[in-house]
């Protein structure tokens, strides 16, 4: 039970010394309303509004959106979540869910802007690829985009040879369309 958790985690010197007790409580939120034991919308945004206002917050009121259908609200507020990550890897993916959320209301037009702001930010830092390729994984397979997936799975494995997983992913759609030799 979440309320279990939530008491244990909260007399730990980890969370004691933390100053993520917000992050904590908006996640507590968020499962809470996830599972549907009396979780609220209302309190994850009054939550999020609380200082500090991180990009955590910003992100489970964003999954809060998405769970109500809300999916423009999800997507900008997933967006404003990238803005204030404290790392690439994290705004690259706070920015991967907004396309996400914008996506799943039937609004694809964001589409080319994020991947957009997703491609300067691995301009900026190249270190930062690879979570864009998964991003990009994760997408093309929400919507179906198998010669991105590929395209996305092949870049992926020059960068990340040892992944395996990735590996039999890519050999997995490429046996799925016939051909023997690559997969």
């Amino acid at each position: 039970e979440v309320r279990r958790i939530d008491a244990a985690y909260r007399k730990t010197k980890a969370f004691i010394k933390s100053e993520d007790g917000g992050d904590w409580d908006a996640n507590v939120e968020l499962s809470k309303l996830m599972a549907e034991w009396g979780g609220s919308l209302s309190e994850l945004e009054r939550l999020t509004d609380l200082p500090p206002k991180t990009a955590e917050k910003m992100a489970c009121l964003a999954a809060g959106y998405s769970i109500s259908s809300q999916y423009k609200l999800a997507g900008a507020t997933y967006e404003s979540a990238a803005a204030k990550a404290t790392s690439g890897e994290k705004a690259l993916r706070y920015l991967g869910l907004a396309i996400a959320a914008y996506r799943n209301g039937k609004e694809k037009e964001n589409d080319v802007r994020l991947f957009e702001a997703m491609r300067e930010r691995v301009r900026a830092d190249p270190k930062l690829e690879p979570a864009m390729l998964e991003n990009l994984i994760e997408l093309s397979s929400d919507s179906n985009d198998e010669e991105t997936k590929i395209a996305a799975l092949e870049r992926h494995l020059e960068l990340e040879p040892s992944d395996n997983s990735r590996r039999f992913d890519l050999a997995y759609l490429y046996s799925e369309r016939g051909n023997k030799e690559l997969s």
